[in-house]
C-alpha cells in the first residue's frame, strides 16, 4: 500500500474545547474580531480534523482533491491518503512523536512506501522527524521515500516575530492577542516560527547603522520583549533543521510561492532603551518576495530540487503550474511540467492570485494575474495587451453571492509581453466575506475568495 500523508500547517487543525469549536473563527469573528483567545488557551482543547474548508472558502480540500486525482482516496487499499489533524499550538517536538505513532500505525497495517506533504509549519514537523536522528532504526523510517514540502519557513519567517511583537493581525485575532497566545510558554509553536539562529531579520532603526538584533541573545531578547525560554524552543528546531542531516533513502522537494509582498525582516526602534516600544514597531514588506507568508529564501533553504508557483501561502497548492509538477511526483501526469519564454497567447488563460486571505479594511488589495499556457503546450505564454474588469461580489457566509457587482476596476494593459501582472485594487472600507472575478476576452482559470476584516 502506497500512503500519501498531508501534514498540515499552524492554525489548519480544527480545535474544540468540550462540544464548543473554538478554532478556526466563526465568519463573524473574522470580520469584527476574535474574542475567545482565553478558551483558545485551556489545556482541554483538543483538535479534531483539518480544516479543508473556511470562511466558504476551499483550503486543504483543493490538496486532497489534487492527490484524489492522482489515485490516492481515504481508505483506498493500493493507494490511500491520510491527513494528521494535530494540536498546532503544542511544542513541535511533543507534535512530532504522535507523527511518529501515526506512521507506526500505518506501517502496521501494511504501508509500504510513504510520501510526507507538508504545509507550511507542516513541512518542519516532517523534516524533525526525518532528520532528528530518533526514528531511524524505526521499520517504517525505511518506508519513507517523499517528502514535499510545500511554503515551509525552513529558515522561519520575520512575520513570526511581527505577530509575538504584536504588531501584526489576522483571521480576526488582533496583534496584541497574537502576542499573548505566542508568549505562553505552554505553546511554543508560534516561536517555534521565528527565524533561524543568524538570520538577522531584526534591525535596529535607533543604529546609526542598522544593526542587526539577535532575538537568541538570552540578554537581548527580554529588551525585545521575547521569552528566553521560548526563543530556546526556537534554536532546538534549527538545531535539528541545520546540522545536514537527510536521509539519503528520501528525496526531498520543495514548493515555494512568488509573487506577493512579503514580510522579510521587522525594524524595532531599540538603541539604549531597556526595552523596545513595539507601538513604533514597523514590518518591511519587499515586493515579490514570496507568497505573502513565508520569503522565497525560507522556502527554499538548501540545494534541492524545486519548483516555483505563483500563489498566495494558503493556496500555494492551486493552479496548473503546482499541478503539473505534484502529479508527476506521485505517477499522475496533468501536462508537461516546464515553463519557458514563448510567445503571444493565442487563447489566454489567466489565474489570479491575492498576497492574503484575510485584508484588513482600509488597506489597498494586492492581486496578481499570470497568463497560464494552453494545456499540452510547455511553452509559458505572454501578452501584449490584457483588458478587463476585476469584478468584485460580496457573498454570505456560505459562498452564496450577496451583492453581485459590489465593485468593478478596469484593467487595460498595452506593451511589451508579459506573463505576469501584479495590481493593487482599492480598498474595501467595510468589513465583508468577497468573490473576486477577472471578466476578459481571455478564459478565467479560478477566481479568488477572501475576507475583509476591521480586528
Amino acid at each position: 500500500m502506497k500512503i500519501a500523508f498531508l501534514v498540515p500547517g499552524i492554525m489548519a487543525t480544527r480545535l474544540a474545547l468540550g462540544a464548543e469549536e473554538v478554532w478556526p473563527p466563526t465568519p463573524l469573528e473574522t470580520k469584527f474580531g476574535y474574542k475567545r483567545i482565553d478558551k483558545l488557551q485551556d489545556d482541554a482543547v483538543r483538535p479534531t480534523e483539518l480544516i479543508y474548508n473556511v470562511l466558504s472558502f476551499r483550503f486543504y480540500s483543493t490538496l486532497r482533491d489534487l492527490l484524489a486525482g492522482a489515485g490516492y482516496v481515504p481508505g483506498g487499499a493500493q493507494k490511500r491518503y491520510v491527513d494528521f489533524p494535530y494540536d498546532w499550538r503544542r511544542d513541535l517536538f511533543e507534535t512530532v512523536d504522535v507523527l511518529a505513532d501515526r506512521l507506526k500505525a500505518l506501517h502496521d497495517e501494511g504501508a509500504e512506501e510513504i510520501a510526507l506533504v507538508g504545509h507550511s509549519m507542516g513541512g518542519l514537523l516532517c523534516r524533525l522527524l526525518l532528520e532528528s536522528g530518533r526514528f531511524d532504526a524505526e521499520p517504517w523510517f525505511a518506508r519513507i521515500n517523499l517528502f514535499v514540502a510545500l511554503a515551509s519557513p525552513h529558515l522561519g519567517a520575520p512575520l513570526a516575530l511581527a505577530r509575538i511583537f504584536g504588531v501584526d493581525s489576522t483571521l480576526g485575532i488582533k496583534g496584541s492577542d497574537f502576542a499573548r497566545l505566542a508568549a505562553n510558554p505552554k505553546y511554543p509553536s508560534g516561536y517555534q516560527l521565528i527565524p533561524a539562529p543568524g538570520e538577522q531579520a531584526i534591525w535596529d532603526l535607533a543604529s546609526s547603522d542598522l544593526a542587526a538584533l539577535d532575538p537568541y541573545d538570552p540578554a537581548m531578547a527580554p529588551r525585545l520583549g521575547m521569552v528566553p525560554a521560548l526563543v530556546d524552543r526556537a534554536r532546538a528546531v534549527h538545531d535539528v533543521l541545520g546540522q545536514g542531516n537527510q536521509p539519503g533513502h528520501v528525496r526531498y522537494f520543495y514548493f515555494a510561492g512568488v509573487g506577493h509582498k512579503t514580510v522579510t525582516r521587522v525594524n524595532v526602534a531599540l538603541g539604549a532603551a531597556a526595552q523596545a516600544d513595539h507601538a513604533r514597531t514597523v514590518m518591511t514588506r519587499t515586493p515579490d518576495g514570496g507568497d505573502g507568508t513565508v520569503p522565497i529564501y525560507s522556502a527554499l533553504p538548501r540545494i534541492g530540487q524545486r519548483q516555483l508557483v505563483v500563489n498566495e501561502h494558503s493556496t500555494v497548492f492551486e493552479g496548473l503550474p503546482f499541478k503539473r509538477v505534484f502529479f508527476r511526483l506521485f505517477g499522475a501526469d496533468a501536462g508537461p511540467p516546464v515553463e519557458l519564454v514563448g510567445g503571444e497567447a493565442a487563447h489566454m488563460t489567466v489565474a489570479l492570485s491575492i498576497d492574503q486571505p484575510v485584508q484588513q479594511v482600509g488597506e489597498p488589495i494586492e492581486v496578481t494575474l499570470s497568463i497560464i499556457p494552453p494545456a499540452g503546450e510547455a511553452d509559458q505564454a505572454t501578452a501584449t495587451q490584457i483588458e478587463g474588469r476585476f469584478i468584485l461580489d460580496q457573498v454570505d457566509d456560505e459562498g452564496q453571492i450577496i451583492a453581485r457587482g459590489f465593485r468593478e476596476t478596469a484593467l487595460a494593459y498595452d506593451g511589451p509581453g508579459i506573463n505576469r501582472l501584479t495590481v493593487h485594487l482599492p480598498a474595501i472600507d467595510e468589513p465583508g466575506l468577497f468573490l473576486l472575478r477577472f471578466a476578459s476576452g481571455a478564459q478565467a482559470e479560478n477566481d479568488v475568495r477572501f475576507a475583509v476584516s476591521e480586528a
